[in-house]
């Protein structure tokens, strides 16, 4: 037997040899298989000459496999029913929603994400996510992510973006730190003006709109959630964008001011490598997350 593992020599003749086997006559396989008989007769014979056994036996009225041919014919029947299989499984996950779906989102945004999950799962129960917070931009292929949502549109060509939403800068202040300083009207009023740290380091300026000095505070913090936890047990007031704290400000938990001084925001993106757009999970995830921050 002549050793060969490219993917030509290992299925030379198996498909001809399998659809004899199940025929018993090598027209009905040739009829099947759109080719001349001539055709399968070679490669049957080239297969045979391949392993080094007789696969079939041959009379002027009809075939029938050898001991060796029934045995090797199993296997192959075996190999194909696997490749067919798999085959369905590729095309029901372009159809049909199923197995994990792996997300990276940034911190800000992972409680929208949690939102979209609930009616995504419900309405999919043969899907499951597993959920990253992170603010690092995915390595989807090293990591096996699949979607990320990020704030700011990523500079990736290898990657598909879909904005979420558009997003604007907003300044609140619980109603107990208003009640204890008053509402400031311009943002000179203001004497506790709470910060973020960004990655680099620094605090993060706030943007605004109109012209205005550096706002001061007693509070920089790293991590955009707890920026809204301070504001809202008073610590001072804090420039977040409008989707972290839409919930807190329909509650009257915070309440907004300065606007004459907002600004726009980035906007939010759900990103994902190119060419998976027609994948069943990518598409429901992403409906389920556009549905989610349109709501808020």
């Amino acid at each position: 037997m002549r050793e060969d593992g490219s993917a030509g020599g290992l299925f030379r003749g198996v498909v001809p040899f399998v659809s004899v086997a199940e025929a018993l006559s090598y027209r009905r396989a040739a009829a099947h298989l759109g080719v001349s008989v001539a055709a399968v007769s070679k490669a049957v014979k080239g297969l045979e000459e391949e392993l080094g056994v007789v696969l079939f036996q041959r009379s002027s009225r009809a075939v029938s496999l050898t001991a060796e041919g029934e045995r090797f014919y199993v296997r192959c029947r075996e190999a194909i029913t696997a490749i067919k299989d798999a085959r369905q499984d590729a095309v029901r996950s372009r159809s049909a929603p199923q197995g994990q779906v792996v997300i990276s989102a940034s911190f800000i945004v992972t409680k929208v994400v949690v939102r979209a999950l609930q009616p995504l799962l419900q309405k999919h129960n043969r899907l499951s996510v597993r959920l990253h917070s992170t603010d690092r931009m995915a390595r989807f292929a090293e990591e096996g992510v699949d979607i990320a949502v990020r704030v700011g549109e990523p500079q990736d060509a290898d990657l598909r973006v879909r904005r979420l939403r558009q997003t604007r800068w907003q300044i609140v202040a619980s109603p107990a730190y208003l009640a204890q300083h008053g509402v400031p009207e311009t943002i000179g009023d203001l004497r506790h003006g709470l910060r973020f740290l960004s990655p680099r380091g620094k605090p993060r300026p706030w943007m605004l709109s109109a012209q205005a000095s550096e706002v001061m505070g007693p509070l920089v913090v790293d991590h955009g959630p707890t920026l809204v936890d301070a504001a809202l047990v008073g610590l001072g007031a804090a420039q977040v964008l409008d989707f972290m704290v839409a919930d807190l400000i329909a509650q009257s938990r915070l309440i907004p001011i300065l606007d004459a001084y907002s600004h726009e925001g980035p906007g939010i993106y759900a990103v994902h490598a190119r060419g998976r757009q027609r994948n069943a999970n990518i598409r429901v995830v992403l409906d389920a997350l556009l549905e989610a921050f349109a709501a808020i």
